[in-house]
């Protein structure tokens, strides 16, 4: 061991490449397979998971009474537990000075922690079993007297909840972390709007033969009411979904964390093809380093020792050094720790863990590496002939070819992961751009803080007018008719104004009140029997009024794959608003507006004791909240290209600084002859430059595959670009050259007198 580390230590530049680069690639390996195994952990995290499920319709969602119905007429169902998600604008609490900032909350039946258990510092599971009773976090009781505050009164827009239990919190669940869990006042909060059900099974029942049953008690129940459209409206109807696939499912009212199934794969994949291209490295740089220990195993072997022993000494030095780097990489995985969560930017926090089931799965990982790069070195040491290494004749071109299919391999792999960073940026590029059909210009989404609050905005001189409304153009409510699908917004007059609608017919202009349609949705309603337009009014509160017609306008994102309808609904009515989002038309520069916004709403905050203060958001920004997921995971991709890169150069430099080391004399020889500087660089960039081209002509094929792929999974795509590969191509020959240049001008450069006299 002590003459390997003399080895390294004389040779600085490759054992500094080889740790780097070992190093980062464990840094990076450690986070995402904690980031995965987080994912498993938190879709299994509830107890008896397997027999508990989300009952919904077509559409995702459950009404109220469905809970009861199918408790009381399917005896295969254990319980039944209903919640929702709220939010309120004013929270108090008893004896404390201020309001509470607003908050969400679940609304739940009594039962549910015993479908959902935690541990509770007070109270148990029944703790919200009566009316009028609310749990609430660890951390906020905390920070709001500890223990203290059990027993205390919590008001909620007005009504009043006592504290009965303190429970540690679902951060570790596939619930929300939500602060506060209030009990369903039955009549009140959980009626006549959508909740989420989760059903307990009894143990060997089947889900399907349940669903079934569902399916024709649900039938029969909906078939007479006046409101049957929920039911209706989702084709597809009872949907039974396991509460271990809730969390990539994306199904529900969003009471449920929803994970990326898209991001933990990239995780997954990057993570081996971290681990493939450090392995490759790996390999290049330690026959490298072989090449140059050649005539310390050569001298050994002419003095005696065995090949075996020399294998074994080789594979306990390979596994230290191994082991090095995977500590270093340890130390850097928890240094890149908040970055990485920065970057993910979920409730789900990536935590690098060393528990004994991550060690396991560690030592693995060393002994995987260690065994892998150790093959390629015994092939190597196996074919050592002493005295063929002391005359310098020990297979030069063998070691050379490895060397190119690996170079190759990671060039390929580079120009895979460069080719799909830019086809992701340039679609995303290309759906933010999508038309909307509305002008947002200086149009702010805003929280309010009461009525008072309001009317000082809208009398700010730079405020146009202010409305409420629950949704906007390009990010609607999605209600189905049919194989139809329409956008819908409830909001007030003013919002039509704030949108900047483009009126195409008014029927009333002396009203308020009415239903307004897209031109598509006045079309279609007018190609409608009776019938069938009273059961498209269903969800649109009774009777259509139609108040008049707009051009056509997007309901969704580019994203989603409803964007090419452009039929829509707006209801229009002076009683929305209590619930609703406060948006504020402003006039002059859109920058300048905003700032002049936060600044006066803080300063209205702060003058009333408000401690929530004010939140802005634009129109624009309220749209691309929706591409939040496919920007991190260009993020995690670009992230990984670049390591890919990264690694790639480190291989280059090692391995070129080798070869052209071994050239020397060559180069000195063809000096001597007449050659130059210039031929000597050109001659030597040729090999790497031939390498670099072949390898992106092999990537570019499947570069154009993936990218295809890639841009099918969405309605609003680009058109794919050769550009794209030209630059592509460009980039990596650039990375290539620029690698290796240094090293082979340096070697070029050499006075051959000098060489040749060591030689």
């Amino acid at each position: 061991m002590k003459s390997y580390l003399r080895f390294l230590s004389r040779n600085k530049l490759y054992t500094a490449i080889m740790a780097v680069g070992l190093s980062m690639a464990f840094g990076f390996i450690i986070i995402m397979s904690c980031y995965v195994w987080q994912q498993y952990t938190i879709t299994r995290s509830i107890p008896d998971y397997q027999r508990k499920y989300l009952f919904s319709n077509g559409r995702g969602i459950s009404m109220p009474e469905e809970a009861r119905i199918l408790k009381d007429r399917i005896p295969e169902i254990e319980d039944v537990t209903r919640l929702c998600y709220s939010y309120s604008n004013v929270v108090v609490l008893e004896g404390w000075e201020y309001d509470l900032p607003a908050s969400t909350y679940y609304i739940a039946d009594g039962n549910f922690f015993k479908m959902f258990p935690v541990k509770f510092l007070t109270g148990d599971s029944d703790c919200i079993s009566k009316e009028g009773t609310v749990a609430v976090c660890k951390e906020w009781a905390d920070e709001h007297g500890g223990l203290d505050v059990l027993g205390k009164l919590m008001t909620f827009d007005g009504v009043s909840y006592m504290i009965t239990g303190i429970y540690e919190g679902f951060e570790n669940s596939c619930l929300l972390s939500i602060r506060y869990v209030l009990s369903a006042r039955e009549g009140d909060m959980l009626s006549g709007s959508a909740v989420d059900t989760v059903i307990k099974l009894r143990e060997d029942t089947d889900a399907e033969t349940v669903n079934t049953k569902i399916q024709e008690v649900l039938d029969e129940y909906w078939k007479s009411r006046y409101d049957n459209w929920h039911w209706n409206a989702g084709v597809t109807k009872s949907r039974l979904t396991n509460i271990s696939e809730v969390y990539y499912a994306h199904v529900g009212t969003a009471t449920f964390k929803q994970g990326s199934r898209d991001i933990t794969v990239t995780f997954y994949v990057i993570a081996l093809l971290i681990l493939v291209s450090a392995i490759f490295n790996f390999i290049n740089l330690n026959s490298a380093l072989s090449g140059k220990r050649m005539n310390e195993m050569a001298t050994r072997l002419i003095l005696g020792e065995r090949k075996d022993r020399l294998l074994t000494k080789a594979l306990m030095e390979l596994f230290a050094f191994t082991s090095v780097c995977f500590v270093l990489g340890a130390v850097f995985s928890i240094a890149l720790e908040p970055f990485m969560n920065s970057l993910l930017a979920s409730e789900v926090e990536i935590m690098v863990s060393f528990d004994f089931k991550h060690i396991l799965f560690y030592l693995f990982l060393i002994s995987l590496v260690t065994t892998v790069v150790f093959v390629s070195s015994s092939l190597q040491i196996r074919r050592i002939n002493p005295i063929a290494v002391i005359k310098k004749e020990f297979a030069f071109q063998r070691k050379m070819t490895t060397a190119k299919i690996f170079i190759g391999l990671q060039t390929v792999q580079a120009v895979l992961m460069i080719a799909f960073v830019i086809t992701m940026q340039k679609q995303l590029d290309h759906m933010l751009n999508m038309p909307l059909g509305v002008d947002p210009q200086g149009v702010f989404l805003s929280t309010s803080n009461g009525p008072i609050f309001e009317r000082t905005l809208k009398s700010l001189p730079y405020v146009e007018t202010i409305g409420r409304s629950d949704h906007q153009p390009g990010d609607m409510q999605i209600m189905r008719y049919e194989n139809d699908y329409f956008g819908r917004i409830d909001c007030e007059p003013e919002v039509l104004k704030i949108f900047g609608l483009k009126i195409t017919r008014d029927f009333n202009p002396d009203s308020d009140y009415g239903v307004w349609m897209s031109e598509s949705t006045f079309g279609f309603y007018n190609s409608l029997g009776d019938m069938q337009k009273a059961f498209l009014a269903g969800p649109c509160r009774g009777a259509l009024e139609i108040a008049g017609t707009y051009e056509d306008i997007a309901i969704t994102p580019a994203i989603r794959s409803l964007n090419d309808s452009r039929k829509s609904i707006i209801n229009v009515s002076n009683e929305y608003g209590t619930f609703h989002r406060m948006y504020i038309k402003t006039t002059g520069d859109p920058s300048e507006a905003r700032k002049r916004l936060e600044k006066d709403g803080e300063k209205y905050c702060k003058d009333n004791n408000l401690e929530y203060g004010i939140y802005l958001s634009s129109f624009e920004e309220n749209i691309e909240r929706h591409y939040s997921e496919m920007t991190r995971t260009i993020k995690f991709v670009s992230l990984f290209m670049y390591l890919a890169i990264f690694l790639s150069i480190l291989g280059l430099i090692g391995i070129s600084r080798y070869y052209v080391m071994e050239q020397r004399a060559g180069i000195a020889i063809r000096k001597v002859f007449g050659g130059t500087i210039t031929s000597e660089v050109l001659r030597n960039l040729k090999t790497y430059i031939t390498i670099t081209s072949v390898a992106t002509v092999i990537g570019v094929f499947p570069a154009i595959f993936m990218s295809l792929r890639y841009i099918e999974n969405y309605a609003y795509r680009m058109e794919l670009s050769p550009w794209i590969f030209i630059l592509t191509a460009l980039i990596t020959l650039i990375i290539s050259v620029a690698s290796v240049f240094g090293h082979i001008l340096s070697a070029a450069k050499v006075n051959p007198t000098e060489v040749l006299k060591k030689e």
